[in-house]
């Protein structure tokens, strides 16, 4: 690891940047000092630009072209003081988001259904009841269930703020059985260590091949991934008749207008919504 790298791996912890960024900001950065052979500081802004018109080229993800400029641009600006580098180089605009993909009860009770790995049930059954990311369902600890209050306290989120949202009673029974098994000490999904479960964290990779292997088996075709058990989290409990304010904060959106999408998603009709006018 050199100079540059050490620093800005520095800089993004104390910043409090999340593991997710920080390794992609990294990545972004190795990728462009092996793209040229050489230390950023002999680089300027026409071989930055240069650069992110390459990567254009191959046909790279807006969201991956974000990452580059932004990486970049915490280099040249806060490590190296040269901001005079990113001038002129505008940043990628964001992909029109496009709609989740919902998976309805039926096909969440299916998926349960042939999950016999009592583990992989747990974790299937506490990310789509509770709206969990894949990362929390990983940072999940044992003292993070609180069964009295029906509650689970969610540690290191996306936004590094911490919250609660609901744990419902189904899940709560499906844990008991899961942990009359495993008997976890610290985090709630351990990992394995030398072929033995430990008390290691499990990767999210490991849960997102677990949630794969059941939706093949249990026969849905959606284009669907771990994550959309959070989507149909939200959209059934608007489809309920929550309010989206209370979504909003069970999911930890610091803005409504993520939030929002999920009306979108819902069953519900506009055609069965009568008019205030017609009830008086």
């Amino acid at each position: 690891m050199n100079t540059i790298q050490q620093k800005l791996k520095e800089y993004l912890k104390l910043k409090g940047y999340a593991k997710k960024t920080q390794k992609a900001y990294f990545s972004a950065l190795r990728c462009f000092e092996d793209y040229y052979h050489k230390s950023p500081k002999q680089l300027g802004n026409i071989e930055v630009r240069n650069f992110l018109l390459h990567l254009i080229r191959i046909n790279r993800a807006s969201s991956t072209l974000r990452i580059y400029y932004s990486a970049l641009s915490v280099v040249y600006k806060n490590i190296l003081n040269q901001p005079e580098v990113m001038l002129n180089i505008p940043m990628f605009k964001k992909d029109k988001k496009r709609l989740p993909v919902i998976l309805s009860r039926e096909e969440i009770n299916k998926i349960l259904s042939v999950t016999t790995n009592k583990k992989h049930r747990a974790m299937i059954a506490v990310a789509y009841s509770s709206g969990l990311r894949v990362s929390e369902v990983v940072n999940l600890t044992v003292k993070d269930i609180d069964s009295d209050r029906l509650m689970l306290n969610i540690r290191k989120t996306k936004g590094g703020y911490d919250r609660s949202t609901i744990l419902s009673k189904k899940t709560l029974h499906i844990l008991r059985e899961y942990y009359a098994i495993y008997r976890p000490n610290n985090f709630l999904f351990q990992g394995k260590k030398n072929n033995l479960f430990a008390d290691v964290q499990l990767t999210t990779r490991t849960i997102q091949r677990v949630f794969h292997q059941a939706k093949i088996a249990a026969g849905i075709t959606k284009d669907v991934s771990f994550h959309s058990l959070r989507h149909s989290f939200a959209t059934h409990l608007i489809e309920d008749g929550v309010n989206i304010l209370f979504v909003q904060r069970l999911l930890g959106h610091a803005l409504l207008k993520t939030t929002l999408i999920y009306l979108h998603t819902t069953s519900q009709s506009l055609s069965g919504i009568n008019s205030p006018f017609d009830n008086f």
